[in-house]
């Protein structure tokens, strides 16, 4: 992922599961391609990844994005790790014309997903139920406070809590 990733308390606030935070800010997905090697090397057996607001700012077309998570899906796929995509945030107000992008990305990543088994969890749905990302979960219409970041892992840690009872 990119800095929403990095600067996510994902060690404080999953326990009980060894984990490497791989984002990176102001990364895009073609940096996550340059860079997917690094992944493999703690042998993971799932990765959570979201990516691709950054590319949208800098210009890159839904289809070059969804090409790349394309390409990552398979590289990991081919080393049987399981892997979750958590859908691209939408954004806050004052960044408002990247959400239809947002929003187009977002279908073409589930139909991804349904092709390849990955699993598609919509993040959007608990942290930016309106379509935008709402001013109580961030303070610059980007990144996320320590609020969004909770309603993020009150998605997640349950679904990792069962994935890691039955690997």
């Amino acid at each position: 992922g990119d800095s929403i990733t990095e600067w996510g308390p994902w060690h404080d606030g999953i326990q009980g599961v060894t984990l490497a935070n791989r984002g990176l800010s102001g990364d895009t997905t073609d940096g996550m391609k340059y860079r997917i090697e690094s992944t493999t090397v703690c042998q993971p057996k799932l990765i959570c990844m979201m990516a691709g607001i950054n590319d949208l700012s800098q210009g890159y077309s839904v289809d070059e994005i969804m090409e790349n998570y394309s390409q990552m899906l398979n590289y990991w796929h081919q080393r049987d790790i399981e892997v979750w995509v958590q859908s691209t945030l939408f954004v806050g107000q004052r960044l408002n014309e990247l959400n239809p992008l947002v929003a187009q990305l977002n279908q073409g990543l589930i139909k991804l997903c349904n092709n390849t088994g990955a699993k598609y969890i919509d993040l959007n749905a608990v942290i930016c139920p309106e379509g935008f990302l709402p001013l109580t979960c961030s303070a610059d219409d980007l990144h996320l406070n320590s609020y969004a970041y909770g309603k993020w892992l009150s998605l997640l840690t349950p679904m990792l809590d069962d994935y890691f009872k039955h690997v």
